[in-house]
């Protein structure tokens, strides 16, 4: 009987300790500061649009898909890119990130979007 309440609180303990690295570990759960700064990272500041999008490209964010979209969700000219999603508690929430240019079709910024599927 002492064995079997170990062992239980071995695997209660191995879950939690699971489940609190995939939240730390995945950085879209992160601060949008944080989250920002690991975008610009990736693509500094003053960075050219064409290195902006082809790190788009390569992870797989690309979309078009917020050209429409009115309100603008940022400043033209600017590119999206859909950066994945995680389950919250208890809706799933998706993330976006706008890189904005300035005339000199430099990266001027980034903003970061959370949308949560509610019902």
């Amino acid at each position: 009987m002492r064995w079997l309440r170990i062992v239980l609180i071995v695997a209660l303990v191995a879950i939690v300790a699971g489940i609190s690295f995939c939240i730390v570990s995945n950085p879209l759960r992160q601060s949008d500061a944080k989250l920002r700064a690991w975008l610009l990272a990736q693509t500094p500041l003053g960075s050219s649009s064409n290195e902006v999008r082809s790190v788009l490209e390569q992870r797989g964010w690309c979309t078009d898909g917020y050209r429409t979209t009115s309100p603008r969700p940022a400043a033209d000219p600017f590119m999206a890119g859909a950066l994945g999603g995680y389950q919250g508690f208890p809706w799933h929430v998706s993330v976006a990130a706008f890189w904005e240019f300035d005339p000199s079709n430099r990266l001027a910024g980034i903003r970061i979007q959370r949308i949560i599927d509610s019902p």
